[in-house]
């Protein structure tokens, strides 16, 4: 069987995630950021037609929720997450962010070896890819690589998408990435349960009226 039965849920610091028949396919959210030669890149924004396990929404928030095996357990990566999002490429060699819509944007696409623009923070430097990742919310220096695929979406993880030059460490995702993670675990974590009613058919019986009538006998004697 390849499907994954997963409710929609975000986590945050503040919850525990619930097991699953799928891991880590909690329905889960997880904290990441684009940035490219010191500037932090627009959001991503999920196709409304989308019907995946990676959702995006607003402030950088990826929501975790496997529909497939192939979403799922040591699937569930960064890699996977960008090969499913229309347009984004994550690569040891190459980072290139879509418009809106899903399509190619010159503009914030990255190579190796590119250098950074004129009125960037960091002028005329060649930069190159590097993904920064942080496992836990008191981890303060992250862990880098250059492989997409090495990022596993463990429970509390954070992870920086960058392009930078040679020993400029990415920054982490924005505290309001954060709040938002943290609100929308607390409104998809409040149920409200429907309340059956029932009602039981009354049951009325009438009995049929019995009348008796005593014959009245009268005798009349002769004189």
């Amino acid at each position: 069987m390849n499907g994954c039965r997963s409710p929609t849920r975000c986590a945050s610091p503040r919850l525990v995630n619930a097991s699953r028949s799928c891991h880590p396919g909690f329905g889960s959210g997880r904290q990441y950021s684009i940035q490219a030669c010191g500037e932090r890149l627009p959001y991503l924004t999920t196709d409304p037609s989308y019907t995946g396990g990676y959702k995006i929404y607003a402030s950088n928030v990826l929501q975790i929720s496997p529909k497939t095996a192939a979403e799922a357990g040591s699937n569930a990566t960064l890699a996977t997450f960008a090969a499913e999002f229309p347009g984004l490429v994550l690569s040891s060699s190459k980072l290139a962010v879509p418009t809106s819509t899903g399509a190619a944007d010159s503009k914030t696409t990255y190579v190796n070896g590119q250098t950074c623009a004129a009125t960037s923070k960091y002028p005329h430097q060649k930069g190159s890819v590097v993904y920064a990742y942080w496992t836990s919310f008191g981890q303060k220096t992250p862990k880098l690589t250059t492989d997409p695929s090495a990022i596993k979406f463990s429970q509390y993880l954070r992870v920086t998408m960058a392009f930078e030059p040679k020993g400029v460490t990415p920054l982490a995702p924005l505290p309001a990435t954060n709040n938002e993670m943290v609100t929308l675990a607390q409104v998809s974590t409040t149920t409200t349960a429907p309340v059956a009613t029932t009602t039981a058919p009354v049951a009325t019986t009438t009995a049929p009226a019995t009348t008796t009538t005593t014959a009245t006998t009268t005798t009349t004697s002769k004189g």
